[in-house]
């Protein structure tokens, strides 16, 4: 029910952003309002998705009783990724409305004082992801998955590798002036990261089995 939720949300996003034409070159205050926002609902609907279809293919439930300070992280580091994915979000517009014809040029507008907004505000999404970066890889090594649980281990692995290369594929996108290849592919490692570290959540919160009583055990 919330994933089909939030792809209602998800339709009517896009379909605002081409009503009210805030796309190509609009340089308006609601385009950069509403892309951040439409990244952070694909990023919930992802979640959504995810978690049906790992509950639907034996996944345990999750119980975070006993666990907050586990489900504290998880929650911490779900809300951080959402933070840099609208972070880029705004920077792939700034791109996109005011391309680059070099590096330094770019460096040069994000720091000007008489730069657009968005442009200024490029600077914070890799920081932001550095910063976040580290922390998952940090954050995923300190969040232990139950034992004989083969997806989580794999989702963890995940995370930390996918972690590190997406870093590396934001500086390659700044070196290379963010042409539009890069920036989908940059865009398809985050989603997949994303889905990894909900698979880590999902399988660190995962509810304990039962025990089996003497009689099953006997039989």
């Amino acid at each position: 029910m919330a994933s089909l939720a939030f792809i209602i949300v998800e339709a009517l996003l896009g379909a605002g952003l081409v009503l009210f034409r805030l796309v190509a070159q609009d340089e308006s205050l609601a385009r950069a309002m509403v892309m951040p926002l439409h990244l952070a609902n694909t990023l919930i609907l992802l979640l959504c998705l995810t978690l049906t279809a790992h509950f639907l293919s034996g996944g345990a439930p999750v119980a975070i009783s006993g666990r907050t300070r586990t489900f504290g992280l998880l929650v911490a580091l779900l809300v951080l990724m959402i933070g840099v994915g609208k972070t880029g979000a705004i920077a792939a517009l700034g791109d996109t409305l005011y391309p680059s014809t070099s590096l330094l040029d770019g460096l040069k507008a994000d720091l000007a004082p008489t730069s657009s907004l968005l442009l200024r505000l490029r600077i914070l999404h890799p920081a932001l992801g550095v910063a976040v970066g580290a922390m998952l890889v940090f954050g995923a090594a300190a969040v232990r998955v139950p034992a004989g649980d083969r997806r989580g281990a794999i989702a963890r692995r995940l995370v930390v590798v996918l972690a590190i290369g997406q870093i590396v594929l934001g500086f390659v996108n700044v070196w290379l002036l963010a042409p539009v290849w890069m920036q989908l592919t940059h865009l398809l490692v985050a989603d997949l990261l994303w889905i990894a570290l909900v698979l880590v959540a999902a399988s660190a919160l995962a509810r304990p089995a039962a025990p089996a009583s003497a009689a099953a055990t006997s039989a």
